[in-house]
């Protein structure tokens, strides 16, 4: 049986003389079933406790800073723009002992628009922890090169068909932004993906580049995706 994986949501608006300063809403997934009973345990703890930092960082961070914004706004005469913080999630891959999503954290912090961050987390639940990008291959295989080939060639079809328009020196920046943690699984392959303002402007926002599993050969130490 897969994992039934919920929504939890936190919600609160945080005020300043009856003014809201901070509106926060954070969905977090809660796994209600699966095979591994501790896996879900750990699982379950481990996005508890990242809400409830997402959570502090709202009071502790940038309630402060919207308030100072706010009284100068005040003193100024202009208007100011209560900040956000919203937290979502996606689940993208869930079959046997693996599940793999990717978290969203989208902040609002006064001009002309917020910023999203987005964390990629791949759990094995039997073994109870997060894997690696390593982790997914057998020792000694360059995944790496395999990976980086395959995001230069997409990346150059989507610049090159004028769907994106990247930064210059696109290839190095490719190189010298790839971050192993920056992943997810798909059911159609590993995904990638690059911080906003990385490798392109605002606008592309956070690029993901989907790598198949038959691009690895028998490379997989995971057979179930091998199967996909």
């Amino acid at each position: 049986m897969n994992a039934t994986v919920i929504k939890r949501t936190i919600q609160d608006k945080l005020l300043y003389q009856g003014v809201v300063m901070v509106d926060v809403n954070i969905a977090y997934p809660q796994m209600t079933s699966g095979r591994a009973e501790t896996g879900r345990r750990e699982f379950n703890r481990y996005y508890i406790r990242q809400a409830r930092r997402q959570m502090r960082h709202a009071r502790q961070d940038l309630l402060p800073m919207a308030i100072r914004q706010y009284e100068e706004a005040q003193q100024e005469g202009y208007p100011f723009n209560a900040y956000t913080l919203m937290q979502t999630f996606e689940v993208t891959y869930n079959a046997g002992y693996l599940l793999s999503l990717y978290l969203d954290v989208y902040e609002y912090t006064g001009g002309a628009h917020g910023n999203t961050g987005r964390c990629g987390n791949t759990w094995d639940l039997k073994r109870r922890r997060m894997l690696r990008m390593s982790e997914l291959f057998r020792p000694g295989y360059d995944y790496r090169d395999t990976i980086l080939r395959a995001v230069e060639r997409e990346a150059t079809r989507r610049e090159e068909s004028g769907e994106v328009d990247y930064f210059e020196d696109l290839y190095e920046n490719l190189h010298e932004y790839f971050d192993e943690a920056n992943y997810y699984l798909t059911y159609n392959g590993l995904a990638v993906f690059y911080p906003q303002y990385s490798i392109g402007p605002y606008a592309i926002g956070i690029q993901v580049f989907t790598v198949p599993y038959e691009a690895f050969g028998k490379n997989l130490a995971y057979p179930l995706l091998s199967l996909i």
